[in-house]
């Protein structure tokens, strides 16, 4: 053996060449195994992770629900107790005892022939507004109520949430608006809550308070949550 070809192998017969790419694989086979090993300890946080996220949504769309019913419920009983106010004015300036002006829900009184035998006050309306009707001797003691005032000091409409009250199926006055997405594919969480006009007033219309809010909205204080998550859970 030349001193050339001693040079080229090395202490166990074996060519220089061939042991230096043995060990350039075999560095590949350890990296390749630290990485599956690395793959393998985070799935399951990312795993784990990604349902926590899930978890958080539901229940925030669970609770953004229940908010909109509740919200909903409140502002159609507060409506409800503004027009018996408006009826107990009604009386008042019968008697006398409000002048011209000094009601803030009902407008203009007149008086109208009954067209049944109903005891019980009358509630009708169309596009325009409403009008209260209560039952006397001579015939029907007919209010026009003052509609900014009757919707007035019901609260506030929150972002992202719009809400609507219908009348006899016809939409009289929304407020707020909705976010949707630029997808526009957002989930709508929905409410309806009705006024219980039949159990005090002859009518077959009914009133209700619509809420709607769109899901991504409602996910919008846990977006950041769910961002930070995966991280949190990593360290």
């Amino acid at each position: 053996m030349t001193s050339f070809e001693r040079r080229m192998v090395d202490s166990s017969g074996w060519p220089k060449s061939f042991n230096t790419m043995r060990r350039l694989s075999g560095k590949k086979v350890e990296s390749r195994i630290i990485l599956l090993v690395t793959l393998m300890a985070l799935l399951p946080v990312i795993l784990t992770s990604m349902l926590a996220v899930r978890e958080i949504e539901e229940r925030t769309l669970v609770l953004a629900q229940d908010q909109l019913r509740e919200s909903a419920k409140t502002y159609a009983l507060s409506l409800f107790d503004h027009l018996e106010h408006a009826a107990w004015q009604m009386r008042l300036l019968e008697l006398g005892d409000l002048g011209p002006g000094e009601s803030s829900y009902v407008g203009d009184l007149r008086m109208a022939t009954a067209n049944g035998s109903s005891e019980r006050s009358l509630l009708s309306g169309d596009e325009n507004g409403l009008e209260l009707a209560l039952v006397r001797e001579e015939g029907l003691l007919v209010g026009t109520l003052l509609m900014d005032a009757l919707f007035s000091g019901l609260g506030h409409v929150p972002a992202g949430v719009e809400r609507c009250v219908f009348f006899a199926s016809k939409s009289w006055r929304c407020e707020g608006s909705l976010e949707i997405s630029q997808a526009g594919s957002d989930p709508i969480l929905h409410t309806e809550w009705m006024l219980p006009l039949a159990s005090v007033y002859e009518t077959d219309a009914q009133m209700s308070v619509v809420m709607r809010q769109s899901a991504a909205s409602a996910l919008r204080h846990v977006a950041l949550v769910s961002q930070l998550m995966p991280l949190a859970m990593l360290l």
